[in-house]
């Protein structure tokens, strides 16, 4: 057996004319962080070094369950797909899982530790990953939504798009630009009912190639449904090689739409959407988001953050919350945006407090015993 540390890019060159007859990767995901880890080249580069000749050529990964957006949780799925593809039979892979409390040396009262150091470290995150075993989410600072609680406003079956209701899109540009769906239903509560995102494309390939296809898949008869467009001021801006052309332009000719610019103060589109996810109607959350709709949960479960330092140290601001949070900034945007519209913070406080009516005695025919 070759030890092959794979911490550099550089280190993957180790494995180039390298004949092995197995490749064993060995916790390719990172502990806390999403930076480190083994690289998806060393199982490529590693792949093509199995050409020893008389063995049965496979490969083995072993690790503590990753972050849900490591490349570990696609590859899989994505080799079977190209197997079938380029017809070059069909890959066998298994999937085994160790459930907790299985392993023998890893007694109750250890797991019981581990969970309190994480939680007083202030790595509540880690837990489900590193003790409980489960695929979880890591957050790498501080949660800038931590009134999102996904168990609690995600729907437990696929929210149902009401037909004759209004669909409020809201937008979110730049290279990454991003398109949400909603709906605010008559009884009050808002409707997440999907999203999508480009990276590293114009708005104008994103409507192409996911937001008509969306609506094509989800809304039947297309043109029959009304829509409201609420868009980040900034997409009204012209391009500088064409004064004539802005995002919003680009809207109104491929979506027949209506641009409504949203709240230009951040603070306000961050402190609705806040006071949005606080909010109950009848013991139900307000805001629901239906559960398919991973691009917005993920970003409001801890991927939309500010970032800490090595003291614990939070820096609160719009220009670290938008570094540190990266592609997940951008539906977080589109929904801060809506809630802005849709649920104005004063009208909000006004419901809080409001305060309760007194009883009043009831009117009617009085009884025969004078009551």
């Amino acid at each position: 057996m070759f030890f092959m540390g794979m911490d550099n890019p550089k280190d993957i060159n180790k494995l180039q004319g390298f004949g092995i007859g197995a490749l064993w990767i060995e916790e390719p995901a990172p502990a806390a962080d999403i930076s480190g880890g083994v690289a998806p080249e060393v199982l490529g580069v590693g792949a093509t070094s199995l050409r020893q000749q008389g063995v049965d050529h496979w490969i083995q990964i072993t690790m503590n369950p990753p972050d849900e957006d490591h490349w570990t949780m696609e590859v899989m799925e994505k080799l079977k797909q190209l197997s079938k593809e380029l017809k070059i039979g069909e890959v066998k892979a298994e999937f085994f899982r160790i459930p907790k409390g299985e392993n023998p040396y890893i007694s109750w009262e250890k797991r019981e530790r581990d969970k309190a150091m994480l939680f007083a470290i202030g790595r509540g995150d880690l837990v489900s990953r590193l003790v409980e075993g489960k695929v979880g989410q890591i957050i790498l600072g501080e949660q800038l939504t931590p009134e999102y609680n996904d168990d609690w406003h995600t729907a437990k079956k696929p929210l149902p798009i009401i037909r004759g209701l209004e669909i409020v899109r809201m937008w979110d540009g730049g290279l990454n630009p991003t398109c949400v769906w909603s709906q605010a239903t008559s009884l009050g509560y808002w409707h997440i009912l999907g999203a999508v995102r480009g990276e590293n494309v114009g708005l104008e390939q994103l409507i192409n190639i996911e937001v008509l296809p969306w609506e094509s898949e989800y809304l039947i008869d297309r043109e029959d449904w009304q829509f409201r467009d609420i868009v980040d001021p900034a997409m009204f801006t012209r391009e500088q090689s064409n004064s004539q052309r802005s995002a919003v332009n680009t809207m109104i000719e491929l979506l027949n739409a209506s641009p409504e610019a949203g709240a230009v103060e951040w603070r306000e589109r961050r402190d609705s959407l806040k006071a949005v996810l606080s909010r109950n109607i009848r013991g139900k959350p307000l805001f629901v988001v239906d559960p398919d709709c991973k691009i917005v949960r993920r970003a409001l479960r801890g991927g939309a953050h500010y970032p800490k330092d090595a003291l614990g140290r939070i820096t609160p601001t719009l220009e670290a919350y938008k570094r540190a949070s990266g592609l997940h900034s951008h539906p977080t945007d589109c929904v801060m945006l809506g809630a802005a519209k849709l649920f104005p913070l004063p009208d909000l406080l006004k419901q809080k407090k409001r305060p309760r009516r007194k009883p009043q005695p009831a009117r009617g025919r009085l009884s025969w015993m004078g009551i």
